[in-house]
């Protein structure tokens, strides 16, 4: 299945429903939202869907989705004369990425032997993933989500 990473930047968008967005997850199990992904017209309604804290600390992976549709042509929300591609996700995982202990960082991305074959800074959204390197990421996504769920019980 082809995976995508789509970034969110707390300095271009400070997100402050995020809370109220992961107590809406918590609730039905799921929460759409409607992503930019650049000029990216390669997404189609199934692909996996990553989702990076990037611009300021703490850096690193909390979410993970699914793809709802093709992505479709509308104006940029940071400068409305220009057009961009936008999808909608369903977020199945999102995590508060204001929580440095609850983000798959960064920096173990870029030191994995798998992971550091892709680059975790995109300057935007909509970046394909390897495969391999999703496949891995999959992996240990699973076990940094187990590992929370032990130590919050």
């Amino acid at each position: 299945m082809p995976a995508w990473l789509v970034a969110w930047n707390p300095l271009l968008n400070p997100w402050d429903d995020m809370s109220q967005d992961r107590a809406l997850l918590a609730e039905r199990g799921h929460v759409d939202f409607i992503w930019n992904c650049g000029q990216n017209r390669s997404i189609v309604p199934g692909d996996r869907v990553w989702l990076i804290r990037l611009g300021e600390h703490p850096k690193g992976i909390f979410g993970r989705g699914a793809a709802l549709e093709t992505p479709h042509r509308a104006p940029s929300w940071r400068n409305p004369s220009q057009m961009q591609m936008f999808f909608p996700i369903r977020w199945t995982e999102l995590l508060d990425a204001r929580d440095q202990k609850i983000l798959l960082p960064q920096p173990f991305l870029k030191s994995h032997p798998v992971l550091r074959r892709m680059h975790w800074s995109p300057r935007g959204s909509g970046v394909r993933i390897p495969d391999d390197v999703n496949e891995v990421l999959e992996t240990e996504w699973r076990q940094f989500i187990s590992k929370l769920d032990s130590s919050s019980t």
